[in-house]
């Protein structure tokens, strides 16, 4: 085995609409600086997709271009952030065998580099190595230890349901609360309240009304907008953690 094959691997998934001999050109300049410290490994995402922005016309049309989520299933706000799992799981299906193509699959990788949509990507394949680790779980990408992200985006939906969400100022999981907030749910639909409270439910009668009267609010909107049908569609999501 040659020196340069006994790097460790970096995983490099490309842009939405572009391909792996893309991406090794926009990354030639930082890989010549690492050239001796790691093994950069391209891959094409598996689904087919138009060029992406800024493709053309400095490449080639008629070359083929790639999508880690099928064109077809986009969400209309490439910048919205959330998860659907079978989505993830066809593009890591799609990522495993495009490795195993080229004999790349069973060495681990220490490292994920992603652009645009491969960033997003990137940061799927993170998570799930952290949550492995934690856990105490064996999985194909708990050997990752960093990622490198360029211009992250991520295509899925988030979460349009009209909702009202409770924080307590005191509740030691306000940042994971928060956090969730902010990447699954559309904040123009989310009505948020907060309560200088711990870790449990309004408790006090003002508290209490407050919360209602958003319900109310809400009831009455989607009355409205189902041309006073008595059908409802409400969701409350009361968060702490």
């Amino acid at each position: 085995m040659s020196r340069s094959n006994r790097l460790p691997k970096i995983l490099c998934l490309h842009g939405s609409g572009t391909n792996l001999d893309i991406f090794q050109i926009q990354t030639r300049k930082l890989r010549n600086h690492l050239k001796n410290s790691f093994r950069f490994i391209f891959v094409n995402a598996p689904f087919s997709s138009p060029p992406g922005p800024g493709v053309l016309p400095f490449f080639n049309a008629d070359d083929d271009f790639y999508a880690w989520i099928p064109h077809r299933r986009r969400s209309r706000k490439p910048h919205s952030r959330g998860i659907d799992l079978m989505k993830e799981r066809e593009a890591d299906e799609g990522l495993k065998r495009a490795l195993l193509d080229i004999n790349e699959l069973e060495v681990p990788f220490v490292g994920v580099m992603g652009f645009s949509q491969g960033a997003g990507m990137a940061a799927s394949l993170l998570l799930r190595a952290q949550q492995s680790r934690n856990r105490g779980e064996n999985c194909y990408w708990g050997s990752l230890q960093f990622g490198i992200m360029f211009n992250g985006t991520a295509d899925y939906d988030v979460i349009r349901i009209p909702t009202v969400q409770v924080h307590g100022l005191l509740d030691p999981w306000l940042k994971n609360g928060r956090s969730m907030l902010d990447c699954f749910f559309a904040r123009e639909t989310v009505d948020l309240i907060e309560f200088n409270v711990g870790h449990h439910l309004t408790p006090e009668e003002d508290g209490a009304r407050r919360v209602a009267d958003v319900i109310r609010k809400m009831d009455a909107c989607n009355f409205e907008k189902k041309g006073g049908s008595k059908e409802m569609s409400l969701v409350v999501t009361e968060i702490f953690a």
